[in-house]
């Protein structure tokens, strides 16, 4: 689905598996699912999906970060 949403407004946007989207070789997003577990099965999930939306500069260790407002 974010990549689906990306896509209306930037080319080349695909899932480095398991939890990263990129637009070309630059991470744009990532996601984060917590699993809580009730004996063997998943009692519930919290999912975050961080996207990089206004962002100018980075000031992390991260290689290839790049926000939206970059790209369009």
């Amino acid at each position: 689905g974010v990549c689906e949403v990306l896509s209306l407004y930037v080319n080349d946007v695909s899932i480095k598996w398991p939890n990263d989207i990129y637009v070309g070789d630059n991470k744009i997003a990532g996601i984060l699912i917590e699993n809580f577990l009730s004996g063997s099965t998943i009692d519930s999930s919290i999912i975050g999906i961080g996207i990089n939306i206004n962002q100018r500069k980075f000031f992390s260790n991260a290689p290839n970060p790049i926000s939206l407002s970059q790209v369009t």
